[in-house]
């Protein structure tokens, strides 16, 4: 893996984990997750395929706007989080077609998002 992807992979995994320790131990997700054997190992290598999937133009944006989201104010945010998010989308479509989907439900994708 290069160097643009394992900051990508390492951003996106420590995005996915911070989410999960801040789930309440009541919530739905949280119970959903719990019955996942392995969740770290299936959140790794479903990081890892996005990270393989996206072209380079892509990995380069999504760590631009993740830079300027950490500096952006408040109200640019919501806008850079979506740029995120459709590119996200995109890789996850193009994943899907190549018949390599991704083991966690699209529903628990917003682990990704909390950058």
């Amino acid at each position: 893996m290069n160097l643009i992807k394992r900051k990508a992979f390492s951003l996106l995994t420590e995005a996915a984990y911070n989410q999960i320790e801040a789930l309440d131990s009541q919530s739905p997700l949280a119970k959903e997750l719990s019955k996942i054997e392995d969740v770290n190992t299936i959140i790794a290598e479903d990081i890892a395929k996005i990270c393989n999937a996206a072209t380079l133009a892509e990995l380069t944006r999504s760590l631009l706007l993740v830079r300027r989201l950490k500096k952006a104010p408040v109200n640019e945010k919501e806008i850079i989080k979506n740029e995120l998010n459709g590119i996200a989308e995109k890789l996850i479509t193009r994943l899907e077609i190549k018949a390599e989907p991704l083991k966690l439900p699209k529903a628990y994708m917003h682990l990704f998002s909390e950058i």
